[in-house]
């Protein structure tokens, strides 16, 4: 699972009352035409929550962002990804900072990219385990 798929199932996954995220991708050329020339128009279309997918593709909405955050003072009204982190996009000039939670995620698992990440533990390596393969001397790859 990806970090688009994760994020869609979370958005559909809401049991607490609270209305639906709307899930928005600027992998989209339509969407994105409107997200980077009408910016204020994207964002009263798409009204939130919402999870915008791809944000580095139009860091022109950041600001109106900022904007919305601070008048609304909610939290969590945009979830934002991208395949770049915020502070390496070229072009942003308005910072999200005390606005913003950055969670960087990893790729997946062997077992999880064989299907067999509900079933498995989660890997939590530790001193003891470390010390056992070493001694082990055997490879570290998993033999398929």
């Amino acid at each position: 699972m990806g970090k688009t798929t994760l994020l869609k199932t979370l958005c559909a996954a809401d049991g607490g009352g609270q209305p639906a995220r709307r899930y928005v991708s600027l992998d989209n050329p339509m969407l994105l035409a409107l997200a980077r020339d009408e910016p204020g128009l994207f964002l009263q279309r798409f009204a939130t929550p919402v999870l915008i997918d791809e944000i580095q593709y139009a860091p022109g909405l950041l600001p109106l962002i900022k904007e919305t955050v601070d008048a609304s003072g909610g939290k969590g009204l945009f979830w934002l990804t991208g395949s770049q982190p915020l502070h390496l996009m070229r072009d942003v000039s308005e910072s999200l900072a005390g606005r913003v939670a950055v969670m960087q995620l990893q790729g997946l698992s062997l077992a999880e990219a064989l299907g067999e990440g509900a079933s498995s533990r989660p890997f939590m390596p530790d001193a003891a385990l470390g010390r056992s393969r070493a001694r082990s001397g055997r490879n570290l790859e998993r033999v398929v």
